[in-house]
């Protein structure tokens, strides 16, 4: 059944205590997906945009039917939130947590509006009362993480994305997939740096060696395509100061296209080339 088309038959069910089903259905055409490329803006959860106005309409009218309902007041709360209008998200998500403190939904709200603002601390708070009910909540360990992330606590972050992922379950290949979702994730530099501290405790930990193999594997190509450039332009091999400049370029976010630019239109480039 969809909710867009049967609008009636779902109010009709609603009426007749049937709310499991409907909210089912609701959730259905509620897309609640982590998304690495835009999480830090506004993508912890997102949505089928062609379909907020049609959810929209349908949660207010149940909201007349039974204005005291939590489920349907924090999902009325995640449309508020994806929709940019804040106020009215914070305002449904409190009104549904007063009645129903637990409500997964409405925290889940409240603890990305609070990210979104910068304010780390509270938004763990928020999540962490969904990792009590359920420590393995995939949003919530991604909330938590991403905020430790973003406070500077490396060791803490990774551990929620340990978890997330259940590492130990992974084989080799999924592993190597982690680890570049992983450093797509939170940087090369923040990655290492976590690998360093937990073998320094732990030797052996299996995500943090795969991470050093990773981060060493992508540090020799890269210092490989540097040397192909210097050939290749300046006709000679980089020295050590060349070498760690143009490698930290890269770790900026410099494209290889540019430094090819900036080698060919170089002094020493331009005896070649002109």
């Amino acid at each position: 059944m969809s909710l867009l088309e049967d609008t009636e038959k779902l109010i009709d069910m609603y009426k007749l205590g049937e709310v499991k089903k409907v909210l089912n259905i609701i959730d259905e055409e509620l897309l609640k997906v982590p998304n690495t490329h835009t999480f830090r803006q506004r993508g912890i959860i997102s949505i089928n945009y062609e379909k907020k106005f049609g959810l929209k309409k349908f949660l207010e009218h149940i909201i007349k039917i039974n204005p005291d309902d939590p489920e349907i007041l924090s999902r009325l709360a995640l449309i508020f939130e994806l929709n940019g209008n804040i106020e009215n998200a914070s305002n449904f998500a409190d009104k549904s947590l007063k009645i129903d403190s637990d409500n997964k939904t409405a925290l889940q709200i409240k603890g990305i509006i609070a990210f979104n603002n910068d304010e780390y601390e509270n938004s763990i708070n928020y999540f962490e009362k969904i990792l009590i009910k359920n420590e393995n909540d995939s949003l919530a360990l991604l909330n938590k993480g991403l905020s430790m992330e973003l406070m500077g606590k490396s060791e803490e972050a990774m551990n929620c994305f340990k978890k997330l992922f259940n590492v130990d379950s992974l084989s080799n290949e999924s592993l190597d997939s982690l680890v570049s979702y992983i450093r797509d994730l939170v940087g090369n530099d923040f990655a290492n740096s976590y690998a360093d501290q937990i073998l320094s405790k732990q030797p052996d930990d299996k995500l943090a060696l795969k991470i050093k193999d990773n981060v060493i594997l992508e540090q020799s190509k890269v210092r490989q395509k540097i040397f192909e450039l210097f050939n290749k332009y300046l006709h000679r091999a980089p020295d050590n100061d060349g070498l760690d400049y143009f490698e930290e370029l890269i770790i900026q976010g410099t494209k290889f296209e540019e430094i090819e630019e900036m080698m060919k239109n170089s002094e020493e480039g331009k005896n070649y080339w002109n």
